[in-house]
């Protein structure tokens, strides 16, 4: 008599993994192809994506294509993928850090991604230019605000009465914060930089202004107690840099 061989029973915990699977490849095969449907009106007759910000088409631009595609705004991201990984890269360590700070400070400017805006020369409009719309004001805040995130550091631009920048704070990295501005004592800044120029208290934080001066403009260091630091040392909370004796 001739043997019939039955296939190995398949466990039914695997079964059940194996249609999970296919059915989210499917839905996200789906979903890809109804969303090319929903950006081909965008791409148009002159063969590219279209700004509607200055009324053009991409022809080239990556960065538009997949921001079309996946449906967020390409500002802050086509910084990211443009921008060279050297001139991205936050220096590790507090004293790292500290000095190129201090460095850029003489020339108006705050390092990394915010490189190239200076105080009293570039715009409200430049700024958004090379960083992206800024997150949504909250509350009177007259900054605009970008965001720590992904391990690149968090800006706040203030501007003047003509639209120039007058005022860049730096709020450092949110994750691992102790190897940047959240390693940063009033020790620290006192062996890189020296005495400060002068120590004031913000009466109404209780917080230490320790103020640098470089050239034509001044580091103001915010020190006080940051909790995701340590509830005992004294760190930097945030960092402005502003016109000297404004």
């Amino acid at each position: 008599m001739k043997r019939i061989h039955l296939p190995p029973k398949m466990n039914p915990a695997l079964l059940q993994n194996n249609v999970l699977i296919l059915r989210t490849s499917r839905s996200l095969i789906s979903w890809f192809f109804s969303r090319l449907i929903m950006i081909a009106p965008g791409i148009g007759e002159e063969g590219g994506i279209y700004h509607e910000e200055n009324s053009s088409y991409c022809r080239d631009c990556l960065t538009c294509f997949v921001s079309a595609l996946f449906d967020f705004s390409p500002a802050v991201s086509a910084h990211a993928m443009t921008t060279p990984a050297a001139e991205q890269s936050v220096p590790q360590g507090p004293k790292t850090a500290l000095n190129s700070i201090y460095k850029l400070a003489h020339k108006g400017q705050m390092p990394y991604y915010a490189q190239g805006l200076k105080i009293g020369v570039q715009t409200k409009k430049d700024v958004h230019h090379q960083l992206g719309n800024p997150y949504p004001e909250t509350g009177q805040s007259s900054f605009d605000l970008y965001h720590a995130e992904m391990g690149n550091p968090g800006f706040a631009f203030h501007y003047d009465a003509k639209g120039k920048i007058d005022e860049i704070r730096y709020f450092g990295t949110n994750v691992e914060k102790e190897t940047n501005i959240g390693g940063m004592t009033p020790s620290l800044l006192k062996k890189q930089l020296g005495p400060a120029d002068s120590v004031s208290t913000i009466p109404q934080t209780k917080e230490k202004k320790y103020v640098y001066l470089t050239g034509d403009y001044e580091l103001e260091f915010i020190v006080g107690h940051d909790p995701d630091i340590s509830q005992h040392e004294l760190t930097v909370l945030h960092i402005n840099l502003i016109k000297a004796n404004s």
